[in-house]
């Protein structure tokens, strides 16, 4: 209590200094209110800068410490007197330790109830911002919805425009009408509409003809053409051709001709068709012959090969498969083909092969009757000898025969054509030949040999005649693969 009512002792008389430790009347402190004009421009600005809470915060102590530095003193034009005063005339009150407490505590819920109102002022203007928000995607919605509406009605207007009047209801319409006309007059029109159709079936069968005939057409002039080359090629040097026809025929008869006229073979008899002989004999001339005709086949079939097999042979069978080049016709052959003409531009494969092979086998024996009548080449004077030939000639027309006799026949044989068959005749003792027979009883190529059944001892072996027949499939399929 002492304490409270002694003087202070005042050394420093400053102003400043007395302010801060002094609560004199004259010196009272005044706060500034704030206008609720300030306050609204302070909210307002922060709407606009869209500030967040802290940011407020900050603001809000800027202004409060500004607001402290704006303070002003309700003396101030009476502060030059208050120098002049005497300090004893006025009487001083301290504060005590817990006045200063309470009033720090008041300033501070002063502060806090300040910032609360900061705070539900910024929690609003949030709030504003995102109603606002909200408010801007709604309209923008709205703004999207309104565009796809307006594009929906754009593309609904250009489908309309796109549709042809054909589809619309004034163009089905009248198009019922005039289906309705046409059928009405469609009784008195069809006559001429099957003359139409008609007309237009004949077209499109002609337009079809037309597309396959075209190919074959021009394979005819390919073949035809062909066909002409090979005649001139033939007629250019027919002695030379003739020559070369003899040495190939010679060559293909060579291992056979070797067996014949070997000179151990005048003491044995082999001719068991027109001979009485005795077991042990026939099956000497069986051997024998099996033999010969042996060397006959595989040579043959050696020399059909592409590099052995001479031109002039295979422009001949070419030349045979055309009627108009052919000048007489075998009974056999021609019941099952039908040669190529104008009428017939197209045979089969078998039936080439058929007559490629007929070609080769006249051919051959004529170059076979100028090597026997040659006594420099074999001694036809011998009676095996002979016999020997007329064998070979016998099976080889046999396997011809044989092989193509399951060709079905197809030709009724009413056409002009000029049969001829050959006969094997003995011209002298030492001179054989072909000769040409009009009179036509059998289907054989060549007369005046031996049948089929006085050759039956000769079939009997059994793997010796398979052997013969592969090796003349063989023959032919070189004739077909040759090229010309």
């Amino acid at each position: 209590m002492h304490h409270q009512n002694r003087l202070p002792i005042i050394k420093n008389t400053n102003k400043e200094f007395r302010s801060e430790t002094l609560d004199l009347p004259t010196n009272r402190i005044v706060q500034r209110k704030e206008t609720t004009q300030n306050y609204e421009k302070k909210v307002l600005t922060n709407e606009n800068n869209g500030l967040p809470y802290q940011k407020l915060e900050k603001n809000q102590n800027s202004s409060t410490r500004t607001n402290t530095k704006n303070i002003v003193f309700q003396d101030e034009p009476y502060s030059h007197q208050r120098q002049k005063t005497d300090i004893s005339s006025h009487k001083f009150k301290l504060y005590s330790p817990v006045q200063e407490f309470q009033y720090e505590q008041n300033q501070k819920v002063i502060e806090n109830k300040k910032n609360r109102n900061s705070h539900e002022i910024s929690q609003d203007t949030i709030q504003n911002l995102q109603n606002k928000k909200y408010q801007t995607l709604d309209t923008q919605t709205e703004r999207e919805q309104q565009i796809q509406v307006k594009r929906q009605a754009s593309l609904q207007q250009n489908k309309d425009n796109s549709i042809k009047p054909g589809r619309n209801i004034k163009g089905i319409r009248q198009f019922v009408g005039q289906a309705q006309n046409l059928l009405t007059n469609f009784y008195f029109q069809n006559k001429w509409l099957k003359k139409l159709k008609s007309i237009f079936q004949a077209a499109r069968a002609l337009c079809r003809i037309q597309i396959l005939v075209r190919p074959k057409r021009e394979q005819w002039d390919n073949a035809i053409s062909k066909e002409i080359s090979c005649v001139q090629e033939l007629s250019y040097n027919a002695t030379v051709n003739a020559i070369k026809n003899k040495q190939w025929c010679q060559m293909v008869f060579t291992k056979a001709f070797s067996i014949i006229q070997s000179q151990t073979l005048d003491d044995h008899q082999l001719n068991f068709i027109e001979n009485t002989l005795s077991p042990l004999q026939i099956d000497h001339a069986i051997s024998i012959t099996t033999q010969v005709y042996w060397y006959f086949m595989t040579s043959f079939e050696l020399f059909t090969n592409q590099k052995l097999f001479i031109r002039e042979f295979g422009l001949n069978m070419y030349k045979d498969l055309f009627e108009n080049q052919r000048k007489f016709f075998s009974k056999f052959v021609t019941k099952r083909t039908l040669y190529l003409s104008q009428q017939n531009k197209i045979i089969t494969d078998e039936q080439r092969v058929m007559i490629y092979s007929e070609s080769i086998i006249y051919n051959l024996l004529q170059g076979l009757m100028l090597l026997i009548n040659n006594p420099k080449v074999i001694n036809m004077n011998k009676p095996n000898s002979v016999f020997l030939i007329r064998v070979l000639i016998t099976l080889l027309q046999y396997l011809f025969m044989n092989t193509f006799k399951e060709l079905p026949i197809i030709n009724d044989l009413t056409g002009n054509y000029k049969f001829i068959q050959f006969k094997l005749a003995q011209i002298n003792k030492k001179e054989f030949a072909l000769q040409e027979c009009i009179q036509i009883e059998k289907e054989e190529l060549i007369i005046g040999t031996y049948r089929l059944d006085e050759l039956s001892p000769l079939f009997s072996k059994v793997s010796w005649y398979s052997s013969i027949k592969k090796c003349f499939r063989r023959i032919l399929n070189n004739l077909f693969v040759y090229k010309f």
